[in-house]
């Protein structure tokens, strides 16, 4: 069997707003991502995370944290054509890393918690629409408690 072959993308720098329900749902607790912007850079594209980018997460009894995003990225040198990018994802760690993230994440090495996501882009633009063929995967990492960074790598 062959290995999965990957090519760095882009990273993706997002601030947002966090809001928690106080109560459980039937499914388990829920955190909701808003108003969120940022920047992204790779080889090949820079450019804005367009404010307003909304996310939600589920909060597993299994304490794994079911994530899905959905962004729009606005590059720099084709503003006229936005980039919908959406991932959904898993985050899972010791409860004492999850305490650490939560309390303090600057203070957390990425290398303690599993963090992935799986992006999908979407675009009419003539000079990114090689986006809409392809499949990828990331690494997410916290970097304060209201921005996260996400490593995305092309699959070959």
């Amino acid at each position: 069997m062959s290995e999965i072959k990957t090519k760095y993308l882009l990273t993706i720098n997002l601030q947002f707003e966090l809001e928690k329900l106080d109560r459980p749902t039937p499914y388990g607790g829920r955190r909701f991502v808003h108003s969120g912007s940022g920047t992204f850079e790779g080889d090949g594209l820079k450019g804005t995370v367009v404010p307003g980018a909304f996310g939600w997460t589920l909060i597993r009894a299994d304490d794994v944290w079911e994530i899905n995003v959905r962004v729009i990225l606005r590059p720099d040198d084709d503003e006229e054509n936005a980039i919908y990018a959406s991932w959904t994802g898993l985050r899972h760690a010791p409860r004492e890393v999850t305490e650490r993230l939560l309390n303090a994440p600057e203070s957390v090495d990425p290398s303690e918690y599993y963090f992935r996501i799986t992006p999908y882009f979407e675009t009419g633009s003539k000079k990114y629409e090689w986006l809409n063929k392809i499949c990828s995967i990331g690494i997410g990492e916290w970097v304060t408690r209201k921005e996260r960074r996400l490593r995305i790598f092309q699959v070959l």
